[in-house]
Order: C-alpha cells, then sequence, then structure tokens
C-alpha cells in the first residue's frame, strides 16, 4: 500500500528545550543587578528606581498581565495561575510591578512581516514591525521592533503568528505576588520556563510535520497527475472494448495502491469511473454495430382444421428499451425473434401487451436483406396474460 502519513522530521533536538530557557536566561539580570534603561512602552526608564531582582508566586489565578502600568493599560491575553513564578525586575509604578516570564509574555505579530524557523524561530522582517497584545492591526501596537528580532512561535491563528517574546516584561498588581526566596523561587522558575519552551517545542515539530506531510502530497499529486494524463490519452485514442482494459487495470492497480483515506483517493475514483462508463459506450457501440444475424422464424406447424388462429402468428410481445437506439416491439416463440412488431394505424398500443402471449396477424415483410422479418399488426388477440 502507498502510504501517505509521511515519517517524521528529524527531531527537533532533545536539548531543544533547555537551550530555549538558558538563551533567555540571558536576557534577565539575576541576583542583585539593577535593570537597565528600557523603552517608553510601559518599561522602565533611566534614573527610576529600582530594586534587586526577586521572584513573587502569583497569589490567584486569573492575573492579568499588563501592557503598561496603569488601570487603563490593555491586557495581554495570557493570564497567570495561581502558583505561577514569575521575576519582578525591581520596578515599580503606580503601584504595578514590572515582572518577567522565562520566555517573555504572549503576544502576536502579523506573518506578513515575519519568518518561520523549522527551530520555531521567528524573525521579522523589516524596521518598525509590531508586536500586539492581541490579533488585530486597528490597535496601538505594545511595541515595534528592529528587524531579524527573534521570538518563539507557540500558534498560528489565519494570518497572524503568537508568539512569545524573549526579555519583554509585563506589569501587574502589587498585591498580586508573594515573594519567594532564591532557592525555591529559581526552581520554579525554571520548571515554568521548561513548560513555556515545551509548548514551544511542540508547536516546531507540528509545523515541521505539517511543511513534511504537504510535500508529500504534492509530490503524490505530481504522480497522479502524470497517471491521469496517461488515462486521458489512453481514453481518448481507445476505439474498442479492449483498448481500455489496460488503463483501467493499471489505474485500478494504481487506487488500490493507495489507503483508505488518502487525499487523492476521491480523484482517482473519479478517473477510474470515467474510464469505465468509455469501456461501457464501447460496448453498446459494438452491439450497435455488429452485423445481426438473420433467424429463421419458428416452425407453427399445421393447426387443425377450424382453428380459429390459424392464419395468426402466435408467441410473447415484448418490448425492448436498449440504453442506445430505438424502442421496438418483437413476437417471440422459443427464445426465436419471429417478427419485429409495428401498428401505424395507432389500433393498437403495442406495449400495453408487453410481456403476454398473443397471436396476431397482418401484414409481413422483410425490409432489408439480412434482417429481422418486420409484422404491421392489424389484429390482435390475447392468449395468455404475463406472469406476476
Amino acid at each position: 500500500m502507498r502510504t501517505f502519513v509521511p515519517r517524521p522530521l528529524a527531531a527537533v533536538g532533545r536539548s531543544f528545550a533547555r537551550s530555549l530557557v538558558l538563551a533567555v536566561a540571558g536576557c534577565v539580570v539575576a541576583g542583585g543587578a539593577a535593570v537597565g534603561a528600557q523603552d517608553d512602552a510601559g518599561r522602565a526608564t533611566e534614573g527610576e528606581a529600582t530594586a534587586e531582582v526577586s521572584y513573587l508566586r502569583i497569589a490567584a489565578s486569573g492575573t492579568a498581565l499588563r501592557c503598561f502600568p496603569t488601570e487603563q493599560s490593555p491586557l495581554y491575553q495570557e493570564t497567570l495561575a495561581e502558583g505561577d513564578v514569575v521575576r519582578a525586575t525591581g520596578v515599580e509604578r503606580n503601584d504595578f510591578l514590572e515582572v518577567e516570564l522565562p520566555l517573555g509574555v504572549l503576544g502576536w505579530v502579523h506573518s506578513r512581516f515575519a519568518s518561520v524557523g523549522a527551530d520555531g524561530v521567528v524573525r521579522s522582517s523589516g524596521r518598525g514591525v509590531s508586536f500586539r497584545y492581541r490579533p488585530q492591526s486597528g490597535e496601538a501596537a505594545t511595541t515595534q521592533v528592529e528587524d531579524g528580532t527573534e521570538f518563539r512561535l507557540v500558534a498560528t491563528e489565519g494570518d497572524w503568528l503568537q508568539v512569545r517574546y524573549p526579555g519583554r516584561s509585563a506589569w501587574i498588581g502589587k498585591a498580586s505576588g508573594v515573594a519567594l526566596d532564591a532557592p525555591a523561587g529559581e526552581s520554579a522558575w525554571n520548571d515554568l520556563a521548561a513548560r513555556q519552551a515545551a509548548v514551544v517545542e511542540a508547536t516546531a515539530r507540528q509545523r515541521a510535520a505539517a511543511v513534511e506531510a504537504a510535500a508529500v502530497l504534492t509530490a503524490a499529486r505530481d504522480e497522479f497527475e502524470v497517471v491521469r494524463s496517461a488515462t486521458d490519452t489512453a481514453l481518448a485514442e481507445a476505439q474498442t472494448v479492449a483498448d481500455c482494459e489496460r488503463p483501467i487495470a493499471a489505474l485500478t492497480t494504481y487506487r488500490d495502491g493507495l489507503e483508505e483515506d488518502h487525499p487523492l483517493r476521491g480523484e482517482v475514483d473519479a478517473l477510474l469511473a470515467q474510464a469505465n462508463r468509455k469501456r461501457e459506450i464501447l460496448e453498446l457501440r459494438a452491439k450497435i454495430t455488429a452485423e445481426p444475424q438473420p433467424i429463421e422464424p419458428a416452425d407453427l406447424g399445421t393447426r387443425a382444421v377450424g382453428d380459429p388462429l390459424s392464419d395468426y402468428a402466435t408467441g410473447w410481445l415484448h418490448v425492448r428499451s436498449p440504453l442506445i437506439g430505438d424502442t421496438t416491439v418483437v413476437l417471440e416463440k422459443g427464445e426465436q425473434v419471429l417478427f419485429e412488431l409495428t401498428c401505424d394505424s395507432g389500433r393498437y398500443e403495442l406495449d400495453l401487451f408487453d410481456g403476454m402471449e398473443v397471436a396476431v396477424r397482418g401484414a409481413a415483410e422483410r425490409p432489408d436483406p439480412g434482417r429481422q422479418r418486420a409484422l404491421e399488426v392489424g389484429r390482435i388477440e390475447v392468449i395468455g396474460r404475463k406472469l406476476r
């Protein structure tokens, strides 16, 4: 069987999650170092008082992450759960604390202005690319980034990429977290970093598998187009039933090599049905154009003196309606056709006698040599009803 499900791509390295965590670790100052000057989009500015970096355990689920340190600030779509651990940068403003997540806050960039690598790294394309708190272009961006800024892909939604922005901070209320000592905070922080990295890694694997599946399907379609072209050519040139047998056999073998759920299975079945229809048409054409074989009428024998049907031909009347050609009415006896019946006078509707045993009388003639004799019915008598 030709299997559609592709083999997995080479797995993203086992140390992928660890490398993401280590890469981000360099973006955050640890162990008492002050956080430097940052942009105006809600981050600390030069000269603003800072305290030592510390870990905070979130006190309640649903804690909002704010883009800016104000009550009116838009919110990132991600919320924190009870027990999550964030790292406080030591910057406080308007009763809000600036905090960091291991792989950065969760936001959005438009795919038109970014490229995605096989490892799940998203890089901005062009200067001033907007990083947004939700996938809407009609609102102000949270910030704008330089060309080549790196993000970590988490999901896609239409033309939007949901990403984590390493090093990008957010804001929470002062009462939202409880301080932790360094050993406990660092351990919980690393756990959260591993969970976030696992999501990024899984997304990268899924994207790689989808890319390979698309490549496999493209190759399968290219192969099928060759099969389709060869089949169409063979059927167009076919003049006899035998001419159809070879392409039908080849197409059947190709179809049987596909899995039942293969994306191309329906198209292959449709092409095979088309080939079979061509064969049926050629079969009917061969029957219509075949040289007719004359059949001698059955010997009616000598009837008894006084037999009222002595000058009638008797047999079974049948109406024949072929797929191609005109409908005919015949009189049969002993599996032989005695006459092809007509009633041009309109005296009888011959199809009303279909399947009945009848006796007919009229003018008989043979229009053409080698063809069945015709009888113009002048009178008809029913001998026996058709079987039910």
